[in-house]
């Protein structure tokens, strides 16, 4: 029996290596068994909207609110325009209540820190799901 696994693209944002990393680890034990991952992190805004403009491969971004040169809502604005069918989940330790007129349509999910890496992994199956990425086929 051989599985198909179709290639899933992330961009993360996050200036802290620590939570980035933490991001990272999440991702892979979660989801790598169903996906062949390939995961860029950033650790600015610039760099984010840089990659996004570049790199048309991504399938999902993950944005940190507070970055050193902009915030997540920016980048998520900027993604908006660049790619609005790239699906974003903002994490934060801020409510999202807090930002509920400013919140662009490409973000899908907020997602409180310190991060769960088991509702994070969920999530992006959800977002994926909804999105109508392609599940691993079984041959």
């Amino acid at each position: 029996m051989k599985i198909s696994k179709p290639e899933l693209h992330i961009l993360i944002a996050e200036d802290s290596p620590i939570t980035a990393s933490q991001i990272e680890q999440a991702i892979r034990s979660g989801l790598e068994t169903n996906y062949l991952l390939s995961l860029s992190i950033v650790h600015t805004a610039k760099e984010a909207i840089e990659r996004v403009s570049r790199e048309h491969t991504y399938n999902l971004a993950i944005l940190d609110y507070m970055l050193p040169d902009s915030n997540g809502l920016d980048i998520a604005k900027a993604i908006a325009r660049e790619k609005p069918d790239l699906p974003v989940i903002m994490c934060t330790t801020k409510s999202q209540s807090s930002f509920k007129d400013q919140i662009p349509q490409v973000v899908k999910c907020w997602v409180m820190k310190p991060l769960n890496a088991d509702r994070l992994c969920e999530v992006i199956d959800i977002i994926l799901e909804d999105q109508g990425f392609p599940h691993p086929e079984v041959s």
